[in-house]
């Protein structure tokens, strides 16, 4: 098993991996409701070539079930998801029905992952259709934050589990990633990425296995951001990465640049980039965020609909609230971290612990 470095720039730290636990209480509840109900909930409607296609896409791509992909291009990166969730429970309960759900989609996911590391059913399927090859050809496809949080799962199991054959998964897709930033690099191209969750992922596996490799492509990744051209506020890439003053545009993929933003100061130091979250910090907390009242209005409202149409390039039917309540829970019983695994950075003088989980919860 590997040790976790510590952070050189932080000033707190998370506890350790499944060191808190309720006896009772509202969250008890919440994480008898996810181990109990949620959770095997999420996989039956993953499982369920009607309602998500999510595992059938797996299956064509593993030449395991014939068809088309189907679903959001992000499908993939949700069902890392879900099996994050499942690890954290496992972790807890030594359910053996789970391990073997677990072990199991394991076991898909290898069998789709080529062998640079590279997995992307929605791509995969379309070869076997005949489109010509392009990794990472549409930077604002979901290939990278699908390879981000596999990585992150990956990481979460081994540690869940003591078991590596998701790791070496996760390890072959940040190998994919650096060659593929090395290759952009190169040919002067960004390469960006929206929903940027590899940044974190890979700045997660530096800390994990000791390897800088890892912390140098989450480096380089983020540098290439600067490349982008005719860039749009709603993916925060209209300017270059230094230059940012305010937040502004995709919330999502705002939270996933500025923490993993984040990680790489906590491991670097550099003060070019602190300074930027600073500005960014401010801009957030004091002219953009409403009353916690009205906040907590937005997310009841948001999470209760059940299905809304995404329009744009992609359209596609989507559950609004499939994964929100998963993580949390699962997360939380884990690490006994309130804050959902907070990128606990810096907070300036006068600032609340609560307004550092609105801003910089994962």
């Amino acid at each position: 098993m590997y040790k976790i470095k510590k952070s050189s720039f932080t000033q707190l730290e998370k506890p350790p991996l499944q060191s808190t636990r309720f006896s009772k209480g509202f969250w008890l509840d919440q994480f008898n409701l996810c181990k109990d109900v949620i959770l095997g909930n999420i996989y039956r409607l993953f499982d369920s070539d009607e309602i998500s296609h999510c595992l059938a896409n797996f299956r064509i791509a593993a030449n395991l079930q014939k068809g088309s992909h189907q679903g959001p291009p992000f499908g993939d990166g949700d069902f890392y998801k879900w099996l994050e969730a499942a690890s954290y429970i496992y972790g807890l309960t030594k359910d053996e029905k789970l391990k073997a759900l677990i072990d199991s989609s394991i076991s898909l996911i290898e069998q789709v992952q080529r062998e640079d590391g590279y997995i992307f059913t929605q791509y995969t399927i379309k070869l076997k259709e005949g489109a010509s090859a392009q990794k990472l050809g549409n930077s604002l496809n979901f290939e990278a934050y699908n390879l981000g949080h596999l990585i992150t799962t990956a990481i979460v199991h081994t540690q869940t589990t003591g078991e590596d054959t998701l790791l070496k998964i996760g390890i072959k897709a940040a190998f994919c990633l650096k060659e593929l930033f090395e290759e952009a690099e190169k040919s002067n191209t960004a390469k960006t990425a929206i929903c940027p969750s590899h940044y974190m992922a890979l700045v997660d596996l530096y800390r994990y296995t000791g390897d800088e490799v890892h912390l140098k492509t989450a480096q380089l990744a983020i540098k290439l951001r600067d490349k982008v051209e005719q860039g749009t506020d709603d993916n925060q890439d209209r300017l270059k990465l230094a230059e940012h003053t305010e937040i502004l545009g995709h919330a999502v993929r705002a939270t996933y640049l500025y923490s993993g933003v984040a990680d790489l100061y906590a491991e670097l130091g550099s003060e070019e980039l602190k300074t930027m979250l600073d500005r960014i910090w401010e801009s957030e907390e004091h002219c953009m965020m409403e009353s916690p009242l009205l906040d907590m209005q937005a997310i009841i409202l948001h999470s209760t609909a059940p299905t809304k149409r995404m329009e744009g390039p992609m359209s596609y039917p989507i559950s609004l609230h499939i994964m929100r309540p998963v993580l949390p829970s699962a997360i939380f019983f884990s690490t006994g971290d309130f804050s959902c695994s907070i990128r606990k950075l810096h907070m300036p003088t006068g600032l609340s612990n609560h307004s550092t989980t609105s801003f910089l919860l994962r």
